[in-house]
């Protein structure tokens, strides 16, 4: 609750002199960080979940343009093959 006595260099981590109201969060948050602190994940949307839903979605989405091509390209030659 009380101030930290000053030393040497102010600019050191933990050494400044912090206000009591400070201290007491009163002054020391902002509106960003409340909205930080509210601010949640879901499962898969963060990390090592975020990155392995990115890598299915990466696959399935290959995977089905192949299909899709594959698909155009059977018409395209069927087309072409029994317009004569």
């Amino acid at each position: 609750m009380f101030p930290r006595p000053m030393t040497s260099c102010p600019f050191e981590a933990g050494t400044a002199e912090v206000s009591p109201l400070v201290e007491m969060g009163i002054f020391s948050r902002s509106e960003k960080t409340k909205e930080q602190e509210r601010f949640y994940l879901l499962p898969g949307m963060g990390g090592s979940a975020l990155r392995r839903k990115r890598k299915m979605m990466l696959r399935w989405s290959i995977a089905a343009g192949l299909v899709v091509s594959g698909i155009l390209a059977l018409l395209l030659y069927y087309f072409s093959e029994h317009s004569r």
